[in-house]
């Protein structure tokens, strides 16, 4: 799994892979200064000093919630973005990678969005719950990073995995490796928690699902259910 985790950061900075990277970089930054706006506007109304004297420090506060806000949202608009490119990049890979394997079928798009939509809800809701729990707890960072590694993981995996095998199967195919997808999501939490590297959580992940979802496949570990991942 640590070599399909380096196979894809080096991947991802190949000439054929860069425009995903402009992709993302540039939906990414979209929704961000979009998240950036409204956040600023929220807070802003929320701090009641109406005093002057008090404009600078207002405005600063509501900088840095805003900067925390941003951090929080970074997970959730990563799968966002997945679902505008994910299955043209899981299909360049499996063609440079796995030509010799059956070509997967692509959902339609919209099917696609409104599933990463799905997920970037429930990851805002449990990160919204991991934050919370930072005050209430003081295990807020532990419980955001093995929330997201779940979410990231089930996310990614099922993504990849719909291309070829219907939704049932996928959700089944999850259920049965659940633990080593929650380690591949792992990896990705790292990469999503790192400034900067995080940009591109999207197709790291979508690179590296895809090496252990063929991973899984070879090593028919996804065939009960009546599942067959090499037909």
């Amino acid at each position: 799994m640590v070599s399909h985790a380096i196979s894809a950061l080096n991947t991802i900075f190949t000439r054929p892979y860069r425009p995903f990277i402009y992709k993302t970089l540039l939906y990414t930054f979209g929704l961000l200064i979009v998240a950036w706006v409204i956040l600023q506007q929220f807070i802003g109304n929320i701090i009641f000093f109406n005093d002057p004297s008090y404009q600078n420090i207002v405005a600063t506060l509501a900088a840095i919630l805003t900067f925390l806000g941003l951090a929080f949202l970074i997970p959730p608009v990563s799968s966002l973005v997945a679902g505008f490119f994910l299955d043209e990049l899981a299909g360049k890979v499996e063609a440079q990678f796995y030509p010799q394997d059956p070509v997967g079928k692509e959902p339609k798009f919209t099917s696609a969005l409104t599933v990463a939509a799905k997920f970037a809800f429930i990851m805002a809701i449990v990160n919204l719950f991991a934050l919370i729990s930072v005050w209430l707890l003081g295990l807020g960072l532990l419980i955001f990073f093995l929330a997201n590694s779940w979410l990231f993981g089930r996310e990614f995996f099922e993504m990849v995995a719909i291309r070829h095998l219907s939704k049932i199967e996928a959700k089944a195919a999850y259920q049965d490796n659940a633990g080593r997808i929650f380690i591949a999501g792992c990896f990705i939490c790292v990469i999503a928690s790192i400034p900067l590297l995080n940009l591109l959580t999207a197709p790291f992940a979508a690179i590296f699902m895809v090496h252990l979802f063929k991973d899984l496949q070879k090593q028919k570990t996804v065939t009960g259910r009546n599942l067959i991942l090499d037909r």
